[in-house]
């Protein structure tokens, strides 16, 4: 698998898409094994953040450090918003 592509720019985005079952996983560790710094990864709900942590920990070998920000700490209705804060 080549390496994927990381974002080289604040604010740059990547989207990866057809990577099916642990592929897109399996991608975000193999672009993320030798960086520096921290690596978000916004998943659609509670059981896939658990999902990629799982097997984020498999394919680097147990050497990754994760934070989870649930959904009730990142809704715009409990005083975050994306962009720079509140306006």
């Amino acid at each position: 698998m080549p390496k994927p592509i990381l974002p080289s720019q604040a604010g740059e985005r990547r989207r990866w898409s057809n990577l099916p079952g642990a592929s897109a996983t399996h991608a975000i560790a193999e672009a993320v094994r030798n960086e520096d710094g921290f690596t978000l990864v916004i998943s659609s709900d509670t059981n896939s953040a658990e999902r990629f942590t799982n097997e984020l920990i498999f394919f680097l070998n147990n050497a990754v450090s994760y934070t989870h920000l649930r959904a009730h700490e990142t809704r715009e209705d409990r005083g975050w918003r994306g962009g720079g804060g509140k306006k």
